[in-house]
């Protein structure tokens, strides 16, 4: 990249996919969200909402509408959903055994990197997980040599 250049990639932001969520999730339980209940629930400034309230109508194709007479949006049609990340058993036991692999890396720098990468699927995941954790922890096992530097 060129100094003083930004890039023309768009960049994942956490705050803004956790916040889009939320949203699509206040719109979906029919409370008719506005956008101050909605900044104070997000902690964030009125512009932010309104930007992200006019990202999932004009570039997700969400169907939103605004009620006068409650005073808050609303989806048009119930049947929009954001897409859900879908993992099979496979994915998640791999998630589990890869958890446990980078456990080693608390104290790193790599620490917040992993945290944040859970933190993402945890979101993405709208039914949450049904594993048993407990009985993959006694089934595998594995013998990992300590981080170099530690």
């Amino acid at each position: 990249m060129v100094p003083g250049r930004q890039s023309k990639t768009p960049t994942f932001s956490r705050a803004r996919f956790a916040r889009l969520y939320h949203i699509h999730n206040s719109l979906c339980s029919k409370s008719y969200p506005n956008v101050p209940v909605l900044t104070e629930q997000l902690e964030v400034n009125k512009r932010t909402v309104e930007r992200d309230i006019e990202y999932l109508r004009d570039r997700l194709g969400a169907p939103i509408l605004y009620s006068h007479k409650k005073r808050g949006y609303y989806y048009e049609n119930c049947d929009f959903q954001l897409l859900p990340v879908n993992l099979t058993e496979g994915e998640l036991i791999a998630l589990f055994l890869g958890q446990n692999l980078l456990a080693q890396c608390i104290g790193t720098p790599l620490e917040d990197y992993i945290r944040s990468a859970f933190e993402k699927i945890l979101t993405m995941m709208q039914k949450g997980i049904s594993v048993d954790w407990h009985t993959i922890e006694e089934t595998i096992s594995f013998d990992v040599k300590p981080l170099r530097g530690r």
